[in-house]
C-alpha cells in the first residue's frame, strides 16, 4: 500500500470495500498473488480467490480510510475483519457478534504490525494509542463487503 501510495501522490487506494481496494492492488501490479487477502484466522465463509479477481468472500481484512503517506503512524491501516474500530486516542478494537478469535493482526501506519492477543472472546482490545491525533480528519473502516457503519 505504501508503494501505492507513493506511485499515487501520497494518497493510499480506497474504494467503497476493503475487496475494492485491494483489487487496485492487485491491478497495479502491487500484488501478484490474490491469496494474501485470505487468512485462516478467518474460516467462516471465506476462501482463497481462484483467480486475479477478488470478491468479498475471498477478503479476510478490514482497511481504514482515507489515508496518505502524512496520517499518524497510529491508525491502523489493515486489521483481521470482524471487528469495529473506534478511530480516537485510545481507540480500542470490540469483537463483531459471533467474533470467535485468539486474537486480531494488524498493520500500522508505521509498517509495524504484530497479533494482539485476545484475552476474552467479548474483550475490547487496545488498538490505537493514546498520541493519535486525528487532526479533524474522519476515518472510516472498510470490511470486504463495504464500510462497517455504526
Amino acid at each position: 500500500m505504501v508503494g501505492y501510495a507513493k506511485d499515487h501522490g501520497g494518497a493510499y487506494p480506497t474504494g467503497k470495500s476493503s475487496t475494492e481496494v485491494f483489487q487496485q492492488l492487485i491491478d497495479g501490479g502491487y500484488v501478484t498473488d490474490p491469496s494474501l487477502f485470505y487468512s485462516p484466522l478467518q474460516p467462516d465463509g471465506k476462501v482463497v480467490a481462484s483467480s486475479n479477481r477478488l470478491l468479498p468472500e475471498n477478503v479476510c481484512w478490514d482497511v481504514t480510510t482515507p489515508l496518505d503517506l502524512s496520517s499518524s503512524d497510529a491508525l491502523p491501516v489493515v486489521f483481521i475483519t470482524g471487528y469495529r474500530v473506534e478511530y480516537a486516542p485510545n481507540g480500542k478494537a470490540t469483537p463483531l457478534p459471533g467474533r470467535k478469535t485468539a486474537g486480531v493482526p494488524v498493520f500500522y501506519h508505521s509498517n509495524y504490525s504484530f497479533f494482539k492477543f485476545v484475552d476474552g472472546y467479548d474483550d475490547p482490545l487496545n488498538f490505537i494509542s493514546s498520541d493519535f491525533k486525528p487532526d479533524g480528519k474522519k476515518y472510516m473502516q472498510l470490511t470486504p463487503d463495504g464500510p462497517l457503519t455504526p
